[in-house]
């Protein structure tokens, strides 16, 4: 039972920053490129710190496969970033 209240707290963790994560990032695709020019800045900074906590996340956790998505979504996203 302890093993699986565990589980239930690291995905709980994992699945908070991955909403997080894609209602980030969904946002920023509704903004204007000229809304984009002065929130550059901003926009890596948050996107910086999802790969932080992407990173303090428990090791046993980077074999799921919502791990992967949410580390994919952000490196694909901090590879587009610098425009």
């Amino acid at each position: 039972l302890e093993k699986t209240e565990k589980e239930i707290q690291m995905l709980d963790r994992l699945y908070s920053l991955f909403v997080h994560v894609i209602t980030t990032i969904n946002g920023y695709g509704e903004f204007f490129w000229v809304d984009v020019l002065q929130q550059i800045d901003q926009m890596t900074e948050a996107v910086l710190q999802f790969q932080a906590s992407c990173r303090k996340l428990p090791k046993s956790l980077r074999g799921w496969p919502a791990f992967r998505d949410l580390k994919k979504k952000i490196d694909d996203f901090l590879e587009i970033l610098p425009l």
